[in-house]
């Protein structure tokens, strides 16, 4: 088993709380996955490693080829005026969850050329992906109010944040009840709501946010699959 040195996402810094984050791949015996690790060092000491391991399995939306090259607007230096603080970087991150949880985008920053990839395939924008859903922007997905069927997102965390490249590294579990079978779209229409969504799971997710002039530019989503409840460990 070795990490790929090449084949990376973003390397995120908090120097200021010791906190190092990378999204890259990983080599299992001949096969790649995505791998997203955080570490925490005190007083040059690591006392923290987080590790989320996303495999193929078969999945298609699961591409670790796409981790061959870092996303240039992941690696692009805010200039000053570019930039928000710290504490306002968490808050427009969480404003996504709690968009989610209230299956709106009113209240969510985007940027008009959002974008997001998640296990690396392009989930917004996308026309050649097959679903109406893919095919919008990430704030007008949102406001479709599809997420309905997300029951809650639980233990949110923001341990990296690197005000100089713009990048927010949060930790958050999608619970899914499994319990909603049709949601009512904000145009009147109903969704009938697919499988998996329909039994208890939930996923446990490493988001980055790209967030610009106070806006979410781009996210990078890395998911597993875990039993419904299960706790992250931290």
């Amino acid at each position: 088993m070795r990490m790929s040195p090449k084949a990376f996402a973003a390397i995120s810094a908090a120097p200021e709380a010791g906190q190092v984050a990378l999204i890259g791949t990983l080599d299992e015996n001949g096969t790649f996955d995505i791998l997203v690790v955080r570490l925490k060092v005190v007083k040059g000491a690591v006392t923290e490693i987080e590790t989320i391991v996303s495999r193929k399995d078969g999945d298609s939306m699961t591409r670790p080829e796409a981790f061959t090259a870092p996303l240039p607007i992941l690696l692009e230096t805010l200039a000053p005026s570019e930039r928000v603080s710290r504490k306002e970087m968490v808050a427009i991150a969480n404003s996504y969850f709690e968009g989610l949880e209230k299956a709106t985008g009113k209240f969510v920053p985007f940027d008009p050329e959002c974008n997001r990839r998640e296990n690396g395939t392009q989930t917004t924008n996308n026309p050649a992906m097959g679903p109406w859903m893919a095919k919008l922007g990430c704030a007008a997905q949102f406001n479709t109010g599809f997420s309905k069927f997300v029951t809650r997102i639980p233990g949110r965390r923001y341990p990296v944040v690197d005000e100089e490249h713009g990048l927010v590294l949060s930790y958050v579990a999608f619970e899914h009840a499994g319990h909603i079978k049709n949601v009512k779209l904000t145009d009147g229409t109903d969704l009938v709501v697919p499988a998996p969504f329909t039994h208890p799971f939930q996923f446990q997710i490493a988001e980055l946010f790209k967030i610009k002039n106070g806006k979410i530019r781009q996210i990078e989503a890395v998911l597993l699959t875990v039993p419904y409840g299960m706790k992250s460990g931290w």
